[in-house]
């Protein structure tokens, strides 16, 4: 019987370009977890880095939005990288197709 890989978890601000992850979760205070959320950045939601991250912070597409992070945001949320990237045409609400 082989052991189950447990996937690696970094900040949002660890990954590159054109990366597409899972969030696991966001450390943050309940205000700007609040603020995630509403933005649609949420466990379990899948989207990929559109510029960035750099010291500026990045952009994430989510569904058909985009949102952009300050850099202490992207700090705080913590992400598990997806093995094959998202591609725009089957991005749809955060879930792939």
């Amino acid at each position: 019987m082989s052991k189950a890989t447990t996937p690696q978890i970094f900040q949002l601000s660890q990954l590159h370009l054109g990366e597409s992850v899972i969030v696991n979760h966001i450390d943050a205070d309940i205000e700007d977890v609040q603020r995630m959320n509403m933005l649609g950045i949420r466990k379990g939601i899948q989207m990929k880095i559109v510029h960035g991250p750099g010291r500026r912070g990045a952009v994430v597409q989510i569904g058909g939005a985009r949102v952009a992070l300050g850099p202490e945001i992207i700090l705080q949320i913590a992400v598990t990288q997806l093995a094959q990237p998202i591609s725009e045409n089957t991005l749809v609400a955060g879930r792939s197709i």
